[in-house]
């Protein structure tokens, strides 16, 4: 007798160790971890938003190309040479910080230098 309980007292403390903690951790999801997300009796707040719509525009003289460079809705930058007017409609649903339409960045130049014109409106 003396040896089998020498052999099992390890396999018998895991398991009640392993049934008291399942009990405690069962007990704990009832007080705090409910799975009805109305559990307090307050109903969600349906946010309702509108997407930002950023639109780029660059005019210079008739003919003349440029070399622009501007952000994405994603922060990504992108450079295009092309010939002017330019326009660019980004419409976005992300807010990047507090004032989102810092976030968003134009920049144009031309070759031979002439009047150029950079517009964002929102």
């Amino acid at each position: 007798m003396k040896r089998a309980i020498s052999r099992l007292w390890i396999p018998l403390v895991l398991v009640v160790v392993l049934a008291v903690s399942g009990l405690i951790v069962m007990r704990l999801h009832r007080i705090f971890g409910s799975q009805n997300l109305n559990a307090a009796g307050v109903s969600i707040k349906i946010v309702q938003f509108h997407p930002k719509i950023l639109v780029y525009d660059v005019f210079g003289s008739a003919g003349s190309t440029a070399q622009i460079d501007y952000f994405d809705a994603d922060a990504n930058t992108h450079e295009v040479n092309i010939e002017l007017p330019w326009s660019l409609t980004i419409s976005t649903t992300l807010r990047h910080g507090q004032h989102a339409e810092e976030a968003y960045w134009l920049s144009a130049s031309s070759a031979p230098p002439s009047r150029l014109v950079c517009c964002s409106t929102r």
